[in-house]
């Protein structure tokens, strides 16, 4: 839906239908709004279908994205994109995106209110990157790679790293990737064999009412498929978590994210990757007596009944045998956490890996990534891998990463993992709470490694492209002048001409021109403009004969016209 002006006192939906006995709901669909003003009470809403409570699953949520320019008066908490919540298991939230004039790199929420309780996560997608196969003017393909088909959309593409043109993704299978021709060739940046990259990146990130929100990359056959989002602020709120998936025996994962400005996790909140890194024995997938460790293999993994090890050694268990070597550094974790061993039973799962860079951080949350509990006869897994890089550090929350308990009579508990903390400033957290505890059980894994530092904090590359295109269109246009005036002595003076004002709004104002025409035929390019205050802003003035028609356009230039 594309307007000037939107006032919604009605409702604007697009839910999922709802399943059966046992039948699930379907997913919530997609709705997309552009509007100058929004205004009214109204309601915009894609939610899950409900479903069966016995047997079947709630649809997820949809998607929806609102672009404006003034919503003032609008009440954005009644846009919804949640799960369906009657059901066996609930269906995860969907996503809302905000963008605004004000907010040029976007809102991103994520949010349950507090209903829904999901068992899943709500994937977001960022990509690693490879290798390009072929390049084509608005088309990349790489042959090696196994893309999430569609899950790649919004996405900024840099084709080239070593240079910083980025092209918006708006659409792939699952081995290329295509590009918005508005954005120019790939061909020009870059050549085949290059190496390519896509960020998800945005102005805020918000998770709230319980969202559970998974980070991970989108290429399926990536050996280390760790997930990047990159914001000027994010808030996780309101019982909210923040993950990345379980590992696999063909992968594993981890999660990055860096905050230009604060970090916000609430005290009930959570970045929580336990159990969630290289699998514990006999498990689906692993098995085999060991646990896998470092490079996701097998080999060289805590044997029989015995911890995992990452910054300390996992315990020994009744029947001998050996726990895995320590592995990673103190002062930089970027490892998960190994897998406990098992004779019968199966082994915990290691503990994940949590990255983050974030200029001030309010933590009364928690960072999380302990190894998995092990059982009577497995080990538990090591704790994972923390890494927090701040300027400032307040709050009162902690940081773990203990090895997994695991059982009292026969098998040794998950060594701790390794966390490291370099501040600037601490603003009251205390220091205190940073653990990485071995896991209890007959032989108690050993600690692992802290690493306190204080350094001066550098700031990384501040967000400049966001994950989808700002507005671009028309802000207002003013006439100044009237195109006839009334003399003293009743008789009408026709004006030559008036002056239109236009102001105007675009990501990157340098490749746009306005246009005007008389007849929606001939176009002529206004070229005087002024900067403006706000980002990416212009101001044109023109002068146009009174009396006659005036069309204006917004034209990317040496391409399409995007808007009138």
């Amino acid at each position: 839906m594309t307007v000037n002006t939107l006032n919604l006192e009605g409702q604007i939906l697009a839910h999922g239908g709802n399943g059966t006995p046992w039948g699930g709901g379907g997913s919530g669909g997609g709705i997309k709004i552009t509007s100058g003003t929004i205004s009214g009470g109204g309601l915009i809403r894609a939610n899950g279908g409900t479903a069966g409570t016995t047997q079947p699953g709630g649809g997820g949520g949809g998607r929806i994205a609102i672009y404006y320019t003034d919503g003032a008066a609008f009440d954005f908490a009644n846009v919804q994109a949640v799960g369906g919540q009657i059901a066996r298991q609930a269906g995860t939230a969907g996503t809302i995106y905000f963008e605004s004039t004000a907010t040029p790199l976007g809102e991103l929420i994520v949010h349950a209110f507090g209903t829904n309780v999901p068992t899943a996560f709500t994937p977001l997608l960022s990509l690693a990157g490879g290798s390009s196969t072929a390049l084509e003017a608005n088309r990349l393909t790489d042959t090696n790679a196994s893309f999430i088909p569609g899950g790649l959309i919004g996405l900024r593409l840099q084709p080239d790293t070593g240079t910083a043109a980025t092209f918006r993704i708006v659409g792939n299978t699952t081995n290329t990737i295509v590009t918005d021709p508005a954005d120019g060739p790939l061909t020009s940046v870059a050549t085949v064999g290059g190496t390519y990259f896509a960020e998800l990146g945005v102005g805020h990130l918000a998770l709230r009412g319980g969202a559970k929100v998974d980070l991970v990359d989108g290429d399926r056959l990536r050996p280390d498929r760790r997930g990047r989002l990159h914001a000027r602020t994010v808030e996780i709120l309101g019982g909210s978590w923040l993950s990345h998936p379980e590992s696999s025996d063909v992968f594993q994962t981890g999660l990055e994210l860096v905050v230009d400005d604060a970090l916000t996790i609430d005290a009930t909140s959570r970045v929580d990757v336990t159990g969630r890194g290289y699998l514990g024995a006999r498990r689906p997938g692993n098995n085999v007596w060991e646990g896998r460790t470092l490079g996701n293999t097998s080999v060289g993994g805590s044997t029989r009944r015995n911890g995992g090890s990452y910054g300390g050694s996992g315990g020994i268990g009744t029947a001998g045998g050996t726990a895995n070597a320590l592995y990673g550094q103190p002062e930089d974790p970027n490892e998960p956490g190994s897998g406990g061993g098992a004779d019968s039973d199966f082994g915990g799962h290691g503990g994940g890996l949590i990255r983050i860079v974030a200029r001030n951080v309010t933590l009364n949350g928690q960072l999380v990534a302990n190894g998995g509990a092990g059982t009577p006869w497995g080990g538990g897994g090591s704790g994972g891998g923390i890494k927090l890089t701040a300027e400032t550090l307040g709050g009162a929350g902690s940081l773990s990463a203990h090895g997994g308990d695991a059982g009292s009579t026969q098998p040794g508990g998950g060594g701790g993992g390794r966390v490291a903390v370099l501040y600037q400033t601490l603003d009251g957290f205390p220091l205190a709470n940073v653990l990485a505890n071995g896991g209890t059980a007959w032989g108690a894994g050993a600690n692992g490694s802290l690493f306190l530092q204080q350094l001066n904090y550098v700031s990384p590359p501040a967000l400049t492209n966001p994950s989808r295109n700002g507005f671009v269109g028309f802000t207002s246009i003013q006439l100044f002048g009237s195109p006839n005036l009334i003399s003293a002595n009743g008789h009408s003076l026709a004006e030559e001409s008036v002056t239109l004002e236009i102001r105007w709004q675009a990501p990157d104002p340098e490749r746009y021109v306005i246009e005007m025409s008389h007849d929606l035929v001939h176009w002529t390019p206004v070229t005087l403009s002024y900067s403006l205050a706000d980002e990416g802003g212009r101001l044109t003035r023109l002068a146009h004969d009174a009396g006659r028609n005036c069309f204006l356009r917004l034209r990317l230039k040496s391409t399409a016209w995007l808007g009138r």
